[in-house]
Order: C-alpha cells, then structure tokens, then sequence
C-alpha cells in the first residue's frame, strides 16, 4: 500500500516536472519571438505604416525589458518581453486584418460587377422575350387574315392606304390659256 501511494508521487512528480519542461519548451524566448515578429512586420513598409502605433508599444515594451533586466530586475523584464511579445501579436493581428478586409473588398467589387452583369442579361433576355410575343401576336394575324400582309410599323398602320396619283382638277392643261 504504502508503495502503490510514492509510485503514484513519483509519477505525479514526473508528470509536473514534464510538463514545466515542455511548457518552457514551447513557450521560447519571448524576447526573441517579439524582436523577430517586429522585424518580420517592419519588413513591409505598408504593414509597418499600419501596425505603426502596436510596434511602437512593443519597441518600447522591449527596451524597458533591457532596462529592466541591466538593472537586475529580472522578474520585471520577463513581463515586459511577455507584453512586448503581445504588441507584436496584436499588430500582425491588425496587418491579417487588414489582408482580410482588402481581399472581402475584393470579393464584394466582383459579386458586385457579376450582379451588375446578372441584371443585364435578365433585361435582355426579358427584351427578347417580348420582341419574340409581338412577333407571334403578328403572325397569328398574319395567317388568321389568310397571309394578307399586315401594317408592320406604327407609321404604316397611321398612313393609311395608298391611294394612285391623280391630276390636277380639271384635266391636264386646266390652267393654260386657249389662243
């Protein structure tokens, strides 16, 4: 009983110290993480603009930590590092954001031309459609008057029907004088 009870110790020993080691592990340097993430941002000069105040917080956040840790204050310049480290985070979150935004403008300017595109289509298949009605409608005149030809524009139907030219009342030569 009494070994079942410091196996289990050991092994939740083990466990902790495991753990600490791997959480130290995966955590690194934030110093290092932090300078390396400012320089990866400074890089783009659109970016650097724009994360220009998140960077400015990390640059100084990781020049109290220096102070800090010269003056032996350890403890302090471990958070300082870690906050340095969360400015950093915090303006490559604003530069993806901002990647992200730039391309949902993107997308909303093409669905925008495809719906302009769409409605375009839609009113000239609706023009044809009614072109392709009228038409129908004069050809079933066309055949219910036995294939008469039908007035075919506006101006024709106003016209009304041709009648054959004529002379001048009162003959030919009505207004010359007899000799």
């Amino acid at each position: 009983m009494r070994l079942a009870r410091v196996s289990g110790l050991l092994a939740a020993a083990g466990l902790t110290v495991g753990v600490a080691v791997g959480v130290a592990r995966g955590a690194g340097d934030p110093r290092a993480e932090a300078e390396a993430a400012v320089k990866r941002l400074e890089t783009d000069a659109a970016t650097a603009k724009l994360a220009a105040e998140p960077l400015g917080k990390a640059r100084h956040a990781l020049d109290r930590a220096r102070s800090a840790r010269a003056a032996g204050d350890r403890l302090h310049g471990g958070q300082l590092e870690a906050l340095a480290l969360e400015w950093a985070g915090t303006a490559s979150d604003l530069a993806r954001a901002a990647a992200a935004e730039k391309q949902a403008d993107e997308v909303e300017r093409r669905a925008a031309e495809a719906e302009r595109r769409a409605t375009r289509a839609r009113t000239l298949l609706e023009e044809a459609l009614a072109r392709r009605g009228r038409a129908e409608v004069r050809l079933r005149a066309l055949e219910a008057d036995g294939g008469a030809p039908a007035a075919t524009s506006s101006a024709a139907g106003t016209a009304g029907p041709k009648r054959p030219a004529t002379s001048p009342p009162g003959g030919a030569g009505a207004g010359k004088a007899k000799p």
